[in-house]
C-alpha cells in the first residue's frame, strides 16, 4: 500500500467520524426538545420574604411573590413591577375555546411568527402548565411566560427581562386557582 492509499484511507476514517459525531450532537439536541410526553417536576416555592395576593373575584387566583414587588391588579391584568425599577410581570387571564392548553398554544403560535428557545410542560396546582421562552423576530422581542390551563382558561404569567426570570418561576409554582 502506498503512502498515498493511506492518506485517503486517513481522510476518509476522519470523514466517516466527523459525520457521525455531528449526527449524535443533532439527535441529542432534538431528543432534548419538547415532545409533549414528559412532565417536569415542579420546583418549590422559597419561604423567605413573601407576600400572598388574592386577585379580584374575576381573575380567580391567589400568589406568593417577593416582597419588593409592587402590585396594579386591574380588571383584566395584574401588573407586577420590582420595587427598583428593573421590570415587570404580568398576569392575565384569556377565556378559550379549546379544550387543552396544546391547541391553545398551536392556535397561538399559528397566529404569530415565534421563535421557542424552551418549552417545559409541567403541572402547577394540578393543572397542566407550559413554561416558554420565545423570540418574536417582528417585534424583536423575547420573553418567558407560563400557560396555566384552568377549565377552559388560560392564565399567562409573563416578563420580556431575563434578569426576572427567576422570580417569575417562582410566583408561577406559586399559583393557585381560587374559584
Amino acid at each position: 500500500m502506498t503512502w498515498e492509499d493511506k492518506m485517503r484511507r486517513i481522510v476518509i476514517l476522519a470523514s466517516v467520524l466527523m459525520i457521525l459525531i455531528v449526527g449524535v450532537v443533532v439527535f441529542v439536541n432534538k431528543s432534548n426538545r419538547y415532545n409533549g410526553n414528559h412532565n417536569i417536576t415542579s420546583p418549590t416555592v422559597a419561604d423567605t420574604d413573601l407576600k400572598t395576593f388574592k386577585s379580584s373575584s374575576a381573575m380567580k387566583f391567589t400568589i406568593q411573590y417577593p416582597s419588593n414587588y409592587l402590585l396594579i391588579d386591574k380588571v383584566d391584568m395584574v401588573e407586577m413591577s420590582n420595587s427598583n425599577g428593573s421590570g415587570s410581570i404580568f398576569i392575565i387571564r384569556n377565556g378559550t375555546n379549546f379544550n387543552s392548553l396544546e391547541g391553545y398554544i398551536e392556535n397561538f403560535d399559528s397566529k404569530r411568527k415565534v421563535n421557542l428557545s424552551s418549552t417545559q410542560s409541567l403541572t402547577i396546582d394540578g393543572f397542566e402548565t407550559m413554561s416558554r421562552i420565545i423570540y418574536t423576530p417582528g417585534n424583536k422581542i423575547t420573553q418567558k411566560s407560563y400557560y396555566i390551563f384552568v377549565n377552559g382558561t388560560v392564565y399567562i404569567l409573563s416578563t420580556q427581562l431575563e434578569s426576572l426570570y427567576s422570580d417569575l418561576d417562582q410566583i408561577a409554582q406559586s399559583f393557585r386557582y381560587t374559584p
